[in-house]
């Protein structure tokens, strides 16, 4: 009888102190799930335009509601007609300019970003022989949970008059 007494004390302990700590368990923080948002201040569809040997210089908002993560750039030609998922381009200067040989493609990152708003500014030297075409200045930015957003700009590179 002591026995089943022992199991039975050990069986209600072993229930008793699975509630409690099931009753201290510390709420699950909800993740964030809100995307950054992105806003491409330059290039810009006034201003896209960059000669063969000249700078790009891109400007670009980044915001997020709880924190900055991670921002890449990716420059590249775009004479193919492809599209990125849903932002379609024009592409009025598909295939028309012989000039130049090089179809160029750029990529930049920079991480650790921190903060819920930051401006970031880079430039993107375009080389001499730089294929005269449209190209998309794509910019992808990622905040601490993961969240990753998008945005795209065509630019044209040319020579002044063009």
């Amino acid at each position: 009888m002591k026995r089943s007494v022992n199991v039975a004390a050990v069986c209600i302990l072993s229930l008793t102190g699975a509630v409690l700590m099931g009753s201290c368990k510390k709420k699950e923080v909800e993740k964030d799930k809100e995307k950054p948002t992105i806003e491409i201040v330059t290039p810009n569809k006034e201003n896209h335009d960059v000669a063969p040997g000249g700078t790009l210089k891109v400007k670009v908002k980044l915001t997020d509601n709880d924190e900055l993560g991670s921002v890449k750039l990716d420059f590249h030609w775009a004479g193919d007609g492809h599209t990125h998922e849903g932002h379609h381009h024009g592409h009025g200067m598909l295939n028309t300019r012989g000039e130049g040989t090089e179809k160029f493609s750029y990529n930049w990152w920079k991480y650790g970003l921190g903060g819920k708003s930051q401006t970031v500014e880079h430039e993107i030297k375009i080389p001499e022989n730089a294929k005269h075409d449209a190209y998309h200045l794509a910019v992808f930015c990622t905040d601490k949970s993961g969240n990753e957003a998008k945005a795209f700009q065509e630019v044209h590179v040319e020579a002044e008059g063009e």
